[in-house]
């Protein structure tokens, strides 16, 4: 009797067939991640191998044959994906910026075996001076800054990708941008457009310099290249794919949403919103609400004139100098946080948080990682730590008054204040005990993890 035939050829010629759609897709224009989404999603391809495999060996065994699951050569494979897949994510936790060096996967084959010819135009239009501007652009940076007067200026470098100069004339001609006014909205936009026609390809990259009225609300929709926007008074809104974004002295609110770039904002006079992923973001001196969403690149926050709000993973959030109160949800994130007015709240997995000179309340719960907080002055408000596998540290100054409950198991519990004696049952310790007249509760409940209370 002969052996059924193994599945895994069919699972190897459907992979074979997504990664071609995959990439056909890619070329002809749709945005899709590919060395990001690899990062992050290479486990499946083990998943959906090992139910293939499995499937395979209860046919085998069912046919009286079950064999070895996986043959020598398979077993090399499983190694080479597990070890690649694992380099690709440690690069990209490591450096946001890792996609990069894959630069062929937004090049098509113009890219590769065309010539460059330069082309430019001028566009210029008058507008209200509070116009409600958008900017449309795909493959190449845009840069925004006041003008003097009501009016939209663009100046676009072109650069079409040919096999000769005469069909770079061609295409050029073929190839224009224009300002259009759409119910009282101010759109700079191209007859090279998804959303407006048929055209695909990356034979036509720009690059756009604009001035617009310095009160102007700007919309920007970009894809593959920087964007620089500063000096305006309106509120902006950037969607960016794959390049970094720059905004600066802005007189109102900002709201970004940006993939595989840094984000850097600065001087924001109103609430600021900003979501990332595979990049850095750095925001400082904002003057208003922040609310920061990023996922594997680090975290930069610094003068805050109003609440905070962070959501960060695979990095490092590093954040200072909050007039409001301050909450922070991380994963796999260090978290520092200096000088926050009102209430801090952090909730954070295998890393550490370290808080000081909050003036609010304080609630910590953490996993995996180091608690440790600092007063330079005797806290007035409640504080409240909570930790698995780890150490939590608090500091206070010796003229502190305050009351504390803290409980750990399987560790030990150390205290600079000859007040406080704590007591031991059996795997148990607990610290309960109150230093002065006064003062604000502190509670602490670690598991498996030492507690420091220190002068």
């Amino acid at each position: 009797m002969s052996r059924p035939r193994s599945a895994g050829s069919v699972f190897w010629g459907l992979i074979l067939i997504t990664t071609g759609m995959v990439l056909l897709l890619k070329n002809i224009g749709y945005e899709i991640p590919i060395w990001s989404g690899i990062a992050r999603y290479w486990p499946v391809l083990l998943i959906v191998w090992g139910v293939v495999k499995l499937v395979d060996y209860a046919r085998w065994k069912k046919a009286g044959q079950p064999g070895p699951l996986f043959g020598a050569g398979e077993v090399i494979l499983l190694i080479i994906v597990i070890l690649s897949g694992t380099a690709l994510t440690a690069a990209a936790n490591m450096s946001p910026d890792f996609g990069a060096f894959f630069n062929l996967a937004n090049i098509d084959l113009f890219d590769l075996t065309g010539n460059s010819y330069p082309f430019s135009q001028h566009l210029e239009k008058e507008v209200p001076a509070g116009a409600t501007i958008e900017i449309i652009n795909r493959y190449g940076n845009v840069e925004v800054t006041p003008a003097d007067t009501n009016q939209i200026t663009v100046e676009v470098a072109k650069t079409i990708i040919a096999e000769n100069e005469a069909e770079a004339v061609r295409l050029e001609k073929d190839f224009t941008y224009d300002i259009v006014e759409e119910n009282g909205r101010y759109r700079v936009i191209s007859n090279f457009n998804r959303d407006q026609n048929n055209f695909r390809g990356r034979r036509f990259k720009t690059s756009l310099t604009l001035k617009v009225p310095k009160s102007a609300s700007v919309s920007i929709n970009n894809r593959n290249g920087s964007i620089e926007v500063s000096g305006l008074d309106g509120e902006q809104h950037i969607r960016n794919a794959f390049g970094g974004v720059t905004l600066k002295s802005i007189s109102k609110g900002v709201d970004i949403d940006s993939k595989n770039g840094e984000v850097v904002v600065e001087a924001i006079g109103g609430a600021t919103s900003i979501t990332n992923e595979f990049g850095n973001v750095s925001a400082k001196d904002i003057n208003g609400n922040l609310e920061l969403r990023n996922r594997n690149g680090s975290v930069s926050v610094d003068q805050v004139k109003g609440d905070a709000k962070v959501t960060a993973s695979f990095g490092e959030a590093t954040i200072a100098d909050v007039t409001g109160s301050l909450e922070v949800d991380g994963r796999n994130a260090s978290v520092d946080a200096l000088r926050v007015e009102k209430d801090v709240k952090v909730k954070d997995r295998f890393h550490w948080v370290k808080l000081g000179d909050v003036k609010g309340s304080i609630d910590v719960e953490n996993e995996n990682g180091n608690i440790e907080v600092r007063f330079s002055q005797p806290p007035k408000n409640n504080v409240q730590l909570t930790s698995k596998f780890s150490d939590i540290t608090v500091v206070l100054p010796a003229a502190s008054a305050f009351s504390i409950d803290a409980r750990t198991r399987y560790s030990n519990i150390s205290s600079d204040f000859s007040e406080l004696n704590s007591t031991r049952d059996q795997d148990r310790e607990s610290l309960v005990g109150r230093v002065g007249t006064g003062g604000p509760e502190i509670r602490i409940n670690n598991h498996a993890g030492n507690i420091h209370i220190e002068k």
